[in-house]
């Protein structure tokens, strides 16, 4: 399936407001784009966009009408009685939106000073300009530990955004480890922007409130014993019915997720 438009497809940034259909969507109609058809167009039937992504028809109107609105496809042919839409990916926009790890060269910067690694100076004009250097990549052991369950094929370089969302999303109670497992048993085919897409899973987990075990618990409140997280007094349970508990209801992990309907 793979081919020109199918991987600039894979090198955009795309919007972070997109989701994971949108992704499905956008990517299998770049892989079927024919600009040899007049007009150009990419000519999925629906019972195949519905087979690839296991998407309802109602999900995947919406969808691609919302990659209409974001500019990223145009509507070539509307639906009549026989035949359905077809449409074209926005190749133009997908090229501006082309991720490059290059830095711009700034020609002021070129000097007669021999640079390591490139041309000599002769005669006071450089032979070539200075190469630069490509930005480094940031990782952490925290981000190389999620890669550890993530498919080589699908794998991708840290952005200094990811590598906070990742951290932050670590102090979120159990949520990392949620991510983590959910990551390692999960059917990655049809996903093919990962980034975006583990992007978006930790937005989810950290709109939500945050999910506690007997390793990973809440700060203590300093109001209960800190060991046991047992108060001297009795309070009701959070959704308990009328029954009440000795457990802290501010840092007992089992209280607060009861008080956060994790249960």
């Amino acid at each position: 399936m793979a081919n020109k438009h199918y991987e600039e497809f894979c090198q955009a940034e795309l919007p972070n407001n997109l989701t994971q259909l949108d992704h499905q969507l956008l990517g299998h109609m770049c892989a079927r784009f024919n600009e040899s058809k007049t007009p150009p167009k990419a000519y999925p039937p629906l019972a195949e966009l519905k087979r690839i992504t296991g998407a309802h028809d109602k999900s995947i109107s919406r969808s691609l009408n919302r990659l209409i609105k974001e500019d990223l496809l145009f509507r070539v042919t509307r639906a009549r009685i026989g035949w359905q839409s077809e449409y074209a990916p926005n190749m133009v926009r997908i090229r501006e939106l082309k991720v490059t790890d290059e830095l711009p060269i700034d020609s002021e910067q070129v000097t007669e000073k021999a640079v390591i690694g490139n041309a000599t100076v002769l005669h006071g004009s450089p032979v070539s300009y200075p190469k630069p250097n490509k930005p480094i990549k940031p990782t952490t052991q925290l981000f190389d530990d999620l890669l550890s369950v993530i498919p080589k094929d699908k794998l991708f370089n840290a952005t200094p955004k990811f590598v906070a969302m990742l951290e932050q999303l670590k102090q979120h109670g159990t949520s990392y480890n949620d991510l983590k497992a959910y990551l390692k048993d999960l059917n990655w085919f049809g996903i093919h922007t990962p980034q975006t897409f583990v992007i978006s899973l930790i937005k989810d987990k950290l709109d939500k409130p945050p999910r506690y075990s007997s390793e990973l618990r809440p700060e203590w409140c300093r109001e209960c014993d800190e060991v046991t997280r047992k108060a001297t007094y009795l309070s009701f349970v959070p959704n308990g019915k009328g029954t009440q508990t000795q457990s802290c209801l501010k840092c007992d992990p089992y209280m607060v997720n009861r008080f956060n309907n994790y249960y």
